[in-house]
């Protein structure tokens, strides 16, 4: 996967990549026939030591990449993990007044996004899988 394809990915996607690469959840491609909340793009997600057939509230992906407790919890994971990760607030850019957000970590290059739950979990796939 390169930074290209990490950009590109939508948010709930972006969510469970990290489910599955920082905190090790399990990925099922045959979910069980009824609706389940753990099911994003029809692929089913437990978190680890959860059954296949569990569902519930509880056992749904966090939504790392645009809830700031759910991505501050993917930072913690990184600096556990030995890797230097800095969360830097870019001030308000010129031209459109947006807030911008820029992650470092270790020796790959900088991230930069308008929100920073989604430079969080941008930079923890490229440490992971670039």
């Amino acid at each position: 996967m390169t930074e290209r394809d990490i950009n590109q990915l939508s948010t709930r996607a972006l969510d469970a990549l990290i489910a599955l690469e920082v905190f090790g959840w399990t990925q099922y491609k045959e979910p069980p026939h009824r609706t389940d909340n753990r099911q994003i793009n029809g692929v089913l997600y437990c978190p680890p030591g959860t059954p296949y057939d569990l569902g519930g509230a509880g056992n749904c992906v966090p939504y790392y990449s645009t809830d700031i407790a759910d991505a501050w919890k993917v930072v913690v994971a990184m600096v556990e993990r030995g890797k230097v990760f800095i969360v830097k607030g870019d001030g308000l850019r010129r031209g459109d007044h947006n807030p911008k957000w820029t992650v470092l970590c270790d020796n790959q290059t900088r991230t930069d996004a308008n929100d920073a739950p989604l430079a969080i979990c941008r930079m923890a796939l490229k440490a992971y899988l670039i």
